[in-house]
This record gives structure tokens, C-alpha cells and sequence, in this order.
């Protein structure tokens, strides 16, 4: 994160450092202690402070005080000095009051207000639009919000994330900025379960797409196209090239918006139209793909149900009502089918749980229609405190699963692969008589096996009758 900031300030994003950087002279010329730093060595320290900055910008002011933001600001002093332990360590303590609005001063004030500008900027270009296409092990988790220090989250951590949620909290899986889609992301997730199988297949598909290349092959655009081939097919080859070139000119490992290396995009043009004419190659692209389908339809749905029933303002990004396999801007603005749409909805009033079942638009559009109308009908219910439930039996840590108060249940799948059916695994259920929302199935309080609640839709929403 620190290589990728630092490089966008020295490239994209110089004339923004130069600009502050002055501001930074002239704040330390007035100061008796810092009159003596040379311009290099004031935009060397400033520099090394916004490569570490753990959030996009500190909302601090001459009266806003707040603690948080204050030690974010420090930690990234800190970080600079560990980063460059030769950075002169007065410079960094009076830049640090400077930014704090600690420092009185015209000069100090408007740079302080000028980072916050910066900063933001900054961050989204370095982490965002460079290491996101750079530090690609698993796609799926290389989206704008992500937490790039942290490989996973436990289910009891995202639990306490949602027990803290606010009932105006925006819930969003799709927006204009996403790298790539829910359902796009929701395979890709997939391949983290089958580490050996993937490993295999990628080794295969590279020693035999080696010949496409022209040039130096580049193995980590290479690895983060067959991720996307896998997570978005059937693929067109022309929307596959752009997106390539998008990914390339991000990542800025051979070629660039400001400095494009046209023998390079040639060359990856030409290897991917190798690739897309290669019968034998696309034939176990589209057979992986199709293992990943169900798994990934699974994680979809569990995010779906997630997000309409948690705290929180469920949003959803255009066309995201059915399945969408877009990839990063400018493919997620093609026009979405309105129309289309519209039928489908009408369609769903004289369809049953059976009819959607494995179609994964269809699920969607059932699970929202149905879920969205019960918190029109009964709004109350969704008030309530949120619950962490635990499941029981072998595959109980399979299974993500909350109350919220007394008058709803959400119970969904995770790490679906090796479920076995969720065979022996259970779900403890409030006293009293429940409906399932998706399927009008009727249960009763107590012990309800995972399987029977999951025998119409991978996902189940219980209610008080």
C-alpha cells in the first residue's frame, strides 16, 4: 500500500503533492524551529505521511477535536517513521500539529484544509486503482472497501460488525465503483474453498496459453484475467479485452494511463484472442466455471438475504435485481434492460418456489420481492435487536445465522463446498410457529435441521406466523 501511494504521488498525482508541499514550506518557514528544511525535504516527510494515512482522510478541524481522528493522523507519523527511519523527527512532529490544527497560522491552517482534499485522492488512486490490481490472490476480496491488512473475516467478527449496525446504515454489494460484481465476486469467493483444484487448473491453462504470448508474459494481470474468466462466464472476448486493458493500465506493471505501453496491450490483446480460440483451453475454462456456478448462486443469495435483513438500508446498484456479471467501469454502466425486468417481476406473481429454484436471476428478484414486501407489511419486525445463532452438528460453522427481536430469523450458508448436504446439523428456533418467508413452509420451534429449513431455497427467512 505504502510502494503504491508513494508511487501515484510521484506520477498521477505530483501536481496535488507539489501543491500542499509548498504549503508546507511556507508553514515551516514560518516557524523558527523548521525555517531551515529544504522544499525535497518537507515533500519527502509529507509524502511519508500520506502513504500512511489507514483511512482515506482526517476530518479534523480548528473546532473539531476528535480523538479518533487525531491518532489515525499520528499512526501515520508513526508509520513514516518506520517506513524512513531517516526522516528528520522534528519535521514529522511539527508537520503532524499542522495537520491537527494545532499550529496557529495562516499557512499551517490552509494546508491543513488542503490535505484533507488530498488525502482522499491519494489513497483511492494508490489502493483503490493500483495495489487493488496488483495484489490479486483472490479477486474477490480486491474491492474498493476492502480490507487489504486482512485476509478474512470470522463469522463471530462480522457478527459483532451487525449487532453494531445503525438502522440507517446504507447496505451496498453492487455500486458504480465496484471492481467487479456481487455475483461475479460471490464465484470468484468460491476458489478460496478449492485452493488444490484451482492451483491445478491455472498451472495447466498457463504452460498452455504460454504460447500466446508475445513478449514477456505478465503472470499478474495473467492471474487476475483467469479469475475473472471463471467468475464471469460465459465472457465475450471483446468486453474481456477491455477490461484487460483496464486492469493493466491500473496496475501500472507494464503500462499506463499516462505512459501506455502500446507493444504491451498489443500483446495481452493477442493473448487473450489465443486463449478465446482455443477449443480445448475454453472447453475447462466454461467446465470450472460451471463447479463454481452453484456454490457461487449460493454465496449470492446469502449476501442478498443478509442485506435485507439486517440493520441497515438494503441498496441496490442497477441491474443488480437479476444476475450481473459485470466487471469494473466502464462495463457496469451498460444500459440494463428495463423491460426485461419488468416481465420477470410480473412473471413472479403466478410463479411458485419451485419455478425459481436454480436460476439464480429468479431467485434474486423472489428473495427481494418477497423480502421487501414483508418489511413493507410488517416494518416492526425489522426493528428489532440483532442476534447472533449458533447452529449445531458437524457443519454448524457452515452456517451464518441471526434473530432479529423476536420475529425474525435469517439463516444462510457460508464455506458451502464440503457442506455434505449439512448433514447432521441443526438450528435452534424460538418457541412458537414460524412461516418461511420464500417458500410459505410452516416450522415450529425447536430443534429444525439445516436441510429441511434449505429443501426449497439455499437460504430461508423465518417469521411469526
Amino acid at each position: 500500500s505504502r510502494a503504491a501511494r508513494l508511487e501515484v504521488m510521484s506520477d498521477a498525482l505530483h501536481s496535488e503533492l507539489s501543491r500542499v508541499s509548498e504549503l508546507a514550506y511556507r508553514a515551516c518557514s514560518a516557524s523558527p524551529t523548521c525555517r531551515d528544511y529544504t522544499r525535497a525535504e518537507v515533500e519527502t516527510a509529507l509524502a511519508e505521511i500520506f502513504a500512511g494515512y489507514p483511512t482515506y482522510r482526517c476530518y479534523l478541524s480548528e473546532q473539531r477535536r476528535d480523538d479518533i481522528d487525531r491518532a489515525r493522523l499520528a499512526s501515520a507519523v508513526t508509520a513514516a517513521h518506520d517506513a524512513k527511519p531517516g526522516l528528520d523527527r522534528d519535521l514529522l512532529a511539527y508537520l503532524e500539529g499542522v495537520l491537527a490544527f494545532e499550529i496557529p497560522g495562516d499557512a499551517a491552517t490552509e494546508l491543513a484544509h488542503a490535505t484533507q482534499q488530498v488525502t482522499g485522492a491519494i489513497t483511492a488512486k494508490g489502493d483503490e486503482d493500483t495495489l487493488l490490481y496488483r495484489q490479486v490472490r483472490l479477486l474477490a476480496r480486491c474491492d474498493v472497501g476492502a480490507e487489504l491488512s486482512q485476509w478474512a473475516h470470522s463469522a463471530s467478527a462480522f457478527h459483532h460488525v451487525l449487532v453494531n449496525g445503525r438502522s440507517r446504515n446504507l447496505l451496498a454489494t453492487s455500486t458504480h465503483d465496484t471492481k467487479r460484481s456481487e455475483d461475479v465476486r460471490a464465484r470468484i469467493a468460491v476458489l478460496s474453498e478449492l485452493p488444490t483444484e484451482w492451483s491445478a487448473a491455472v498451472m495447466r491453462w498457463r504452460d498452455r496459453a504460454e504460447r500466446y504470448w508475445i513478449g514477456t508474459r505478465e503472470p499478474v494481470i495473467e492471474y487476475t484475467l483467469w479469475q475473472t474468466l471463471v467468475g464471469a462466464w460465459p465472457l465475450p472476448c471483446e468486453r474481456a479485452k477491455t477490461y484487460a486493458r483496464k486492469a493493466a493500465r491500473e496496475s501500472r506493471l507494464r503500462t499506463s494511463w499516462r505512459h501506455p505501453d502500446e507493444a504491451f496491450d498489443n500483446a495481452l490483446d493477442h493473448w487473450l484472442e489465443g486463449v478465446y480460440s482455443d477449443p480445448e483451453l475454453l472447453a475447462e475454462v466454461a467446465a470450472f466455471a460451471e463447479r463454481l456456478r452453484p456454490h457461487g448462486d449460493r454465496n449470492s443469495l446469502a449476501q442478498l438475504l443478509i442485506k435485507l435483513t439486517a440493520p441497515g438500508i438494503p441498496d441496490f446498484y442497477q441491474g443488480t435485481e437479476l444476475y450481473d456479471d459485470s466487471l469494473v467501469d466502464p462495463d457496469n454502466r451498460r444500459p440494463v434492460d428495463l423491460a426485461l425486468r419488468r416481465d420477470k417481476l410480473r412473471a413472479l406473481e403466478r410463479a411458485s418456489v419451485q419455478d425459481v429454484a436454480g436460476d439464480l436471476s429468479a431467485m434474486k428478484m423472489w428473495t427481494i420481492r418477497r423480502v421487501l414486501g414483508l418489511r413493507r407489511r410488517h416494518p416492526a419486525r425489522f426493528a428489532g435487536g440483532y442476534r447472533a445463532l449458533d447452529a449445531a452438528g458437524p457443519h454448524a460453522h457452515r452456517v451464518f445465522a441471526f434473530a432479529r427481536g423476536d420475529d425474525v430469523v435469517t439463516i444462510v450458508p457460508r464455506l458451502g463446498v464440503h457442506a455434505d448436504g449439512y448433514r447432521d446439523t441443526t438450528l435452534e428456533i424460538p418457541s412458537g410457529t414460524w412461516r418461511e418467508v420464500l417458500s410459505d413452509q410452516t416450522f415450529s420451534g425447536g430443534t429444525c435441521a439445516i436441510a429441511q429449513l434449505w429443501r426449497a431455497l439455499p437460504i430461508a427467512l423465518l417469521t411469526n406466523s
